[in-house]
């Protein structure tokens, strides 16, 4: 009997051959639509059962046993052979492909910087696309099959999150377009209610007193207290010609031609 590797469908158009122990042809056959095939009026003797062409549209395998019989042994023997699918080309004038755009969860603005990798089904690493400004990756498949893309690398301030996903690639499922979101990294409040990044918000200033080389404790601040000065009280010279003059402390602050005092 000849079934399908993966689903266990019963395959037709399957040639079975017969040979004998040198491998002489002996006979062969075509698997009917039930996956059957059958081989009758065989003799004591050594034989080989290969399946010398696969169905279409599968692997040819390596099908083959070796069938001995003899007085003492069941004159019936069932064998089943399997088959794996061929693996399906991409045809050179068609395109399949993954794409998406990468995007803040909150504001929706497509992110950059943001690491995409594919990985075939086997988890093996096959590309990697970084996001520009647009946030959009892109992969061109070379052959159908089921893959996987994921966010292996976080854009600046925002969380990796759980960005995987399985894809499939069929003829019918030819183009997959996703959609990954990433929630922003929360930066702690300063005192006051200021983010880091707020301009208003001021650093403190850090000042120091003075040292002396020769001395290791810091000079103690001075405290500056103001002095109340002392009532300044005019001064009254005369001198000749009538020039009236008014001095305060040294200093000249008035003067007036008057004609007599």
């Amino acid at each position: 009997m000849k079934k399908d590797f993966d689903s266990q469908n019963l395959l037709e158009n399957a040639e079975i051959s017969l040979f004998d122990e040198a491998l002489n042809l002996i006979d062969k056959t075509i698997t009917d639509k039930n996956g059957y095939f059958e081989f009758t009026d065989l003799e004591n003797q050594t034989y080989i059962v290969m399946e010398t062409k696969a169905p279409e549209g599968y692997k040819l395998g390596n099908n083959e046993e070796k069938i001995v019989f003899s007085e003492n042994c069941d004159n019936d023997i069932f064998l089943v052979f399997f088959n794996k699918k061929l693996d399906e080309e991409v045809p050179k004038d068609k395109h399949y492909s993954i794409s998406g755009y990468k995007i803040d969860n909150e504001t929706k603005e497509t992110l950059s910087g943001a690491e995409i990798s594919l990985f075939d089904e086997n988890n093996v690493l096959l590309e990697t696309y970084v996001t520009e400004n647009d946030g959009f990756f892109h992969f061109i498949i070379n052959k159908l099959g089921t893959y996987i893309v994921e966010e292996t690398g976080s854009p600046l301030g925002y969380l990796l999150g759980e960005n995987r996903v399985e894809v499939v690639i069929t003829k019918e499922n030819d183009h997959v377009s996703l959609l990954f979101k990433n929630e922003r990294m929360i930066e702690p409040m300063l005192p006051g209610g200021k983010e880091p990044n707020d301009p208003d918000q001021k650093k403190p200033i850090i000042s120091e007193l003075p040292k002396d080389p020769e001395i290791e404790e810091p000079i103690p601040k001075i405290e500056e207290t103001a002095v109340p000065s002392k009532p300044k009280t005019p001064h009254t010279a005369v001198k000749e010609n009538y020039f009236h003059i008014l001095v305060f402390d040294s200093f000249i602050i008035e003067c007036c031609n008057t004609l007599k005092f």
